[in-house]
């Protein structure tokens, strides 16, 4: 499984959004998405790691499939 992260955002000590970062190139991504926020004392970020995920399958005469996948995600340890 490629590298995946979620960033929740907390501006004002409310939650504004979860950026859901799923590129090749996740950590640089994670990089620039932290820089964008922790520039100002307004956000709070968390950050998590997909450590592992859920998946449905499908079995068929055809074979197995996945229907769907969650990952499954923990805090990352800064």
């Amino acid at each position: 499984m490629a590298k995946q992260y979620r960033v929740s955002v907390i501006q004002n000590g409310k939650a504004l959004c979860d950026v859901d970062i799923t590129t090749p190139w996740a950590d640089e991504s994670l990089s620039k998405v932290l820089a964008l926020f922790n520039d100002s004392s307004e956000y709070e970020t968390k950050t998590f790691v997909a450590e592992d995920a859920r998946q449905i399958y499908e079995s068929s005469p055809e074979g197995i499939r996945v229907i769907a996948s969650d990952p499954i995600f923990v805090p990352v340890n800064s």
